[in-house]
């Protein structure tokens, strides 16, 4: 696959799952609470260091978390 090709498809792939309804069961909704970057960052990493079994008990234990700090 050419760049442009490559280029072409991921925008392609990008603009079809970019929308909030994509995220809504996904950690990354509690990263994108925070405004700054350096929160955001934060979060982040923490969130992955979460991120086991199922979707619904890594939300509660990043609301917990979050909740303490």
């Amino acid at each position: 696959m050419k760049r442009a090709e490559l280029y072409q498809r991921l925008e392609s792939l990008y603009a079809t799952y970019h929308r909030p309804c994509y995220i809504e069961q996904d950690p990354l909704t509690k990263v994108l609470r925070f405004p700054k970057l350096a929160d955001r960052e934060i979060v982040g990493l923490l969130a992955a260091g979460l991120a086991y079994g199922r979707v619904a008990s890594i939300l509660n234990s990043i609301d917990d978390l979050l909740a303490r700090m």
